[in-house]
């Protein structure tokens, strides 16, 4: 019996992520992992390679270890698909973060930690 017949071809791999301020032509802008309550939002930037056909991914925002919002979309066969979602942050979301890309079987190709922190005990 031939293994390689048994395990999923893999063709995703995530090349570059980050969690950041903002995106300006396709790029993020001001990224980081700690931030300041009074963000507004944030982005998670991914830089994903497809060698396969074109198929689902998601990006997973989890505050406090729960998730909060998930954002699908596909990817089509690319050596570097740029993309990113978007999640709003509330000043009394201050704590624990972290962002998830996953593809449809719920594999995490990678994964981010990033804490927002409230501005009155910054400084």
């Amino acid at each position: 019996k031939n293994e390689d017949n048994e395990k999923p071809k893999i063709t995703l791999k995530l090349n570059e992520m980050m969690i950041c301020r903002g995106i300006y032509k396709r790029n993020p802008i001001k990224p980081g992992i700690k931030f300041i309550n009074n963000v507004d939002s944030l982005f998670c930037y991914t830089k994903i390679s497809n060698s396969g056909n074109k198929q689902e991914v998601k990006h997973r925002w989890y505050f406090e270890n729960k998730e909060v919002t998930t954002v699908s979309y596909n990817i089509k066969t690319s050596y570097n698909y740029r993309s990113w979602s978007k999640k709003t942050i509330y000043p009394n979301q201050t704590g624990k973060w972290r962002g998830d890309v996953v593809d449809k079987s719920g594999f995490i190709l990678g994964s981010r930690e990033f804490s927002i922190q409230s501005i009155n005990t910054t400084y």
